[in-house]
């Protein structure tokens, strides 16, 4: 960040942002269990920028343009918000089936969704891809090869818990107990995170050509 600026991490779980407090300090960050749907104008007056990471692909779009024009009536001009969201347009299907999201986005659905004003009353946004050619592949074959399945099956069991208190307290167990058992399996391959971030590349321009590549989006909205 830059000399002065102070970093305000909100979650709506009091649980992660107890685990997060319990990891990390520094001068110059704090946390807060703040849900964003109820964040109010005076909370953001000495606000510069408001980070929106992986936020809008959770919310119904009038609920995302509620809380962007929440964002732009408390922001001081010259605030802006920096949205990311997964991009899938290198994808089959429009959608990944994936329980907790409502809506994904292209580049191209992103950019006529912040372009209407009923959605977004920042005067000035501009819509940028995260490309890697390694990266989009292995997300559309890990999709391909069950991925979709397995998050349509994981929908479905949601829906149920949703119904069911007693079914969502035995899901809760059940998913609990596999990920200690696969957290125990012995790996013969670790995922190459350095080796990923290595292939990675903010694009501004020349986005007709980067549907096959790109796998993310990062929109910048700004108050005049």
């Amino acid at each position: 960040m830059p000399p002065g600026w102070r970093l305000l991490a909100t979650d709506y779980s009091d649980e992660l942002v107890e685990h997060a407090r319990a990891r990390h300090s520094l001068p110059n960050l704090s946390f807060e269990r703040l849900d964003l749907l109820d964040l109010g104008p005076d909370r953001l007056r000495d606000v510069d920028v408001v980070l929106f990471l992986e936020v809008i692909e959770h919310l119904e779009q009038q609920a995302a343009a509620e809380l962007l024009a929440r964002l732009h009536s408390g922001m001081k001009p010259g605030g802006r918000v920096v949205l990311t969201t997964l991009d899938r347009s290198p994808f089959p299907r429009a959608f990944s089936g994936y329980a907790p999201h409502v809506v994904e986005y292209t580049w191209r659905s992103l950019s006529e969704f912040l372009g209407r004003p009923e959605n977004s009353p920042f005067e000035r946004f501009r819509v940028c891809r995260l490309v890697s050619a390694r990266i989009a592949g292995d997300a559309v074959r890990a999709e391909q090869r069950g991925g979709y399945v397995a998050n349509r099956f994981q929908r479905r069991v949601l829906g149920l818990a949703a119904r069911s208190p007693s079914f969502d307290r035995f899901r809760r167990g059940l998913y609990s107990g596999i990920y200690r058992l696969y957290a125990r399996l012995p790996r013969r391959d670790r995922f190459d995170f350095e080796g990923h971030l290595a292939t990675m590349a903010l694009a501004t321009d020349g986005f007709e050509q980067l549907d096959p590549v790109s796998f993310g989006l990062v929109a910048v909205l700004e108050k005049t």
